[in-house]
This record gives C-alpha cells, structure tokens and sequence, in this order.
C-alpha cells in the first residue's frame, strides 16, 4: 500500500465543485448530510467538523470503525490524516526558519555537504522549492525498490535518510515546474532531523502536538491490533470493502512519516489549521506572522503553496485553503479561509474517488450553511 497523493488532477478537483454552486441543497443537518454520503459512496464511516475563530459549529461522525463489527465511531475517534500531514512538516521548517537553524533559501547542497554524489541538478534547489513540490524530485506514487528497502528496514530513521539519499542520486527532472512528489517532504522531514538532532517524529510532538493540546495525534494505524478501539483501514479497490488489521498492513512505513502517516481526531487536527488561521491573519502563534504568510503563499503563480493548495473564492471572503490525504485506506479533506475564520474537516476510512465525492460533497454543505 502506498501513499494516495493528493496530485494537481484530484485537487482541482476539490477546488472546483467546494466553490459552491446557487442550486445546492444541503441535508438539513450534518448528520443527514453524513448519512447521504456515507450511503451513496459506500462508506464504512464518516466524520465532519465545522469551526469558527476556532469554536465548533457542527460536528458529527456516522457509520462502524471496522465493517462487520457494530462497534460505531464517535466524534472524537482518531483518523488517518495521510498527505495533511504535509502542513505539518512545512510548519516544523518555519518554526527552526523562526529559530536561525533553517533559511527558506538554503540549498541541498549546503544541507547535505557530505553526500556529494547527489545529482547536479539538486544542488540549487531551496527548501522553498522542496516544500512547494517544485524540486524536481520523483512522484513515488507506486511501490518501487525503495518502497520495499524501507518497509523491510528495522531501523526506520536511518531507512528515511537512506531513502532521501537514494532518491537525490536519481537526476532531477523538471526543476522549478510543479510535480506533487512525497518524496519531497520525506526529504523536509531529514533537513528537520539533521537540523535538530532528534527525529521528525519528536519535533512534531514536542513543537506542534504538545503546545497546541493534540493529545490524539501520533503517528501510523491509531487502532491497536486486535481492538477495534479507533476506525479501521480499509481496501475497497475490489468493490467491496475488506477492513485492513492494525500493522504494517494499514499504512506506509514509518520512514515516510514526513509526507503522510499522522493521524489526530478532527478536533485536534482542527487547532492546527486554526493556528495558521490566527497567524496569517497576524497573532503570534508558535510561527511568526512573517513565516505563517510565507508558508500560505502559492508559488510562482500556481495553486500549491507549503502544504496548502490556496485559490481564491468568494465564498471564502478571499484565498481559501485545502488539501486531501490518503493512504489508500483513509481519506481525510481540509478547507479553510482565513478571512471569515472558518474550517471545514471531514474524514472517512475508506480510500479512492468515492472517498473523494464524499468529501467534496460534505465540503458543499459547509460551505453553504456557514459561508455564504
């Protein structure tokens, strides 16, 4: 099982029909609207969460952690965040940035002076760059010889820095041009742990989980094996879905951490995004204002900025901000605008293009309950 990137294709897509249309219908509440979704796309369970300047509007969560098992989710289970991971990882570069270990134009080359059979073409490109997917790196989205390497490493630390080595021999293709690539933040993650001396997965906990009181949020399959005590991955590629036991089975290896492998309830993950509502908006939060801007600024005229696609949208008063994650096996969807404070989440453990809809659709009736 690989990460399900969320690439160029799907997230305009999502930027797209989350724009509102004037002759939408919502459900009259959010727990309709959950059940309509979770019905029409084939859902084991689904959850939502609306919040203003970071104050719950409505939240509901419907359907079983682990099909054939009537064990329901509750709103404050655990989901698999996957690719969301990614704004999470780029704030960890702002915080060192905010510090002087980090300078958002420091090259791989400078960062990495003692692997000097790195491709030439590496040597220029800038943290920036790598946080906006414009390194030039491979996309991974298929199991490789390095998926392999690192899912049968017992050392995962020293199996993501093997990886990002490995992946900086290859010659970079396209630098400067958008190409979604995991391999990009797994490379973010090894710049945090070099920079630091302790692994990506301590930064996150004591910078970003601690501080903000996201006592949920950790790292791989959040249901224990042989407990159905958090929802359950599960395959659904055949048509019908099979639930995924907790294990190596369930997600990624922990090497590719930085690009994808947290999990948090909605309402841990919802006081980070409202974190970098408070500071785009000026608060000094854990980022100064200076590095939260920075890292909500689409690159070079696109739409991807440091771990948000942003695009403009009335609904949104302005710039709205959004990502999708999975791993194939959860799929987990963000909105935000900033200038009206509102933050839409929705998550379901399920994966591919129904996990999708649902999503897109749950985002439709938020949008027009809450922002118009």
């Amino acid at each position: 099982m690989t990460l399900q990137t969320t690439g160029l294709a799907t997230l305009a897509l999502a930027l797209l029909t989350a724009s509102g249309d004037t002759d939408y219908k919502p459900a009259a509440t959010l727990g309709a609207q959950l059940k309509q979704v979770k019905d029409a796309h084939h859902l084991p369970a689904v959850a939502a969460l609306a919040l203003r300047d970071g104050r719950p509007l409505e939240s509901a969560a419907l359907g079983d952690r682990k099909l054939g098992e009537s064990t329901p989710v509750t709103p404050d289970d655990v989901w698999h965040l996957g690719s969301d991971t990614k704004a999470m990882t780029a704030t960890l570069i702002a915080m060192l940035v905010d510090e002087h270990k980090l300078d958002w134009t420091a090259t791989l080359s400078k960062l990495f002076p003692k692997w000097t059979d790195i491709a030439p073409g590496y040597g220029e490109v800038s943290i920036e760059m790598l946080l906006g997917h414009r390194a030039g790196l491979p996309a991974e989205t298929s199991p490789n010889k390095r998926f392999w390497k690192m899912r049968a490493a017992k050392d995962q630390l020293q199996a993501r820095t093997d990886y990002v080595h490995d992946v900086l021999r290859v010659p970079a293709d396209k630098v400067g041009m958008f190409r979604y690539s995991n391999a990009s933040y797994v490379t973010a993650g090894v710049i945090v742990e070099q920079a630091t001396g302790a692994s990506w997965e301590d930064n996150m906990r004591r910078r970003l989980f601690e501080p903000l009181g996201m006592a949920s949020c950790g790292f791989g399959p959040a249901a224990h094996v042989g407990k159905v005590d958090q929802p359950w991955a599960h395959d659904c590629r055949s048509g019908t879905c099979k639930p995924v036991p907790p294990g190596p089975d369930s997600d990624n290896p922990p090497a590719l951490g930085p690009a994808g492998t947290v999990h948090c309830s909605l309402a841990d993950w919802g006081k980070f995004v409202a974190m970098h509502i408070r500071g785009e908006r000026g608060e000094k939060t854990l980022v100064s204002p200076e590095s939260m801007k920075r890292l909500h600024q689409a690159q070079a005229g696109g739409s991807y900025a440091m771990g948000w696609g942003v695009v403009p949208r009335d609904w949104a008063g302005g710039a709205a901000w959004s990502h999708n994650g999975s791993n194939g096996l959860f799929f987990a969807t963000v909105w935000a605008a900033p200038a009206k404070g509102l933050v839409f989440l929705s998550a379901t453990n399920r994966g591919g293009d129904e996990a999708q809809a649902a999503s897109d659709e749950i985002a439709r009736y938020f949008v027009s309950r809450y922002a118009r």
